[in-house]
C-alpha cells in the first residue's frame, strides 16, 4: 500500500508499507497518513529551526561587525549594543544597558524625544543623524520632523 503526504498541493512524501498478512482498509490508510503527516511536520519544524539559526547568526554577524552603532532602545534604556557603540561611546557593552538612553542623546533633541516617544513611537529615526556621546551630528529626522543641533 503507498499513501501520498501532501503540503498544500505539493506531494512531499509516498509512503509504502507491505506484508500484511490481511488487506489494508481505511484504517490502515489513516493511521499511515497520520503517521507520515506527523513526520513530515517534524522534518519541516527542524529545517525551520535551522534557518532561523543560521538567519540569527548572519545579524549576529552583521550587528557585531558594523562600522556603525547599533542598538534598540527599549523601555528607556538600551538593548542589545553593538561593539562599534562601545567604541564610539566610550562605555562598556555592560554599562551601556545599564544607563538611560536619553542620557546619551544630545540635550536639545533629548528635550524633544518624549512627547514622540510616549506610548511606544514605532516612528524611525535616522541612526546617521542622531548626536549620540559626545560625537557632533548636526541634524536628525524622527517621523518627519528635522532639527538641527549646534
Amino acid at each position: 500500500m503507498n499513501v501520498p503526504i501532501f503540503d498544500g498541493d505539493r506531494i512531499v512524501i509516498v509512503a509504502g508499507v507491505g506484508n500484511k498478512p490481511t488487506d489494508y482498509d481505511e484504517a490502515d490508510v489513516r493511521q499511515l497518513t497520520l503517521l507520515m503527516t506527523g513526520m513530515w511536520h517534524s522534518v519541516q519544524r527542524k529545517r525551520d529551526e535551522e534557518a532561523l539559526r543560521d538567519s540569527e547568526e548572519k545579524c549576529r554577524q552583521v550587528l557585531e561587525n558594523a562600522n556603525d552603532a547599533i542598538f534598540i532602545a527599549q523601555d528607556g534604556f538600551i538593548k542589545f549594543p553593538n561593539p562599534q557603540l562601545a567604541i564610539i561611546s566610550g562605555y562598556s557593552l555592560e554599562e551601556l544597558t545599564k544607563k538611560p538612553f536619553l542620557g546619551f542623546v544630545h540635550q536639545k533633541i533629548g528635550n524633544s524625544l518624549p512627547q514622540h516617544t510616549k506610548g511606544g513611537c514605532r516612528e524611525k529615526m535616522s541612526p546617521t543623524h542622531i548626536p549620540f556621546g559626545s560625537e557632533q551630528i548636526r541634524e536628525y529626522s524622527m517621523g518627519g520632523i528635522e532639527q538641527r543641533v549646534s
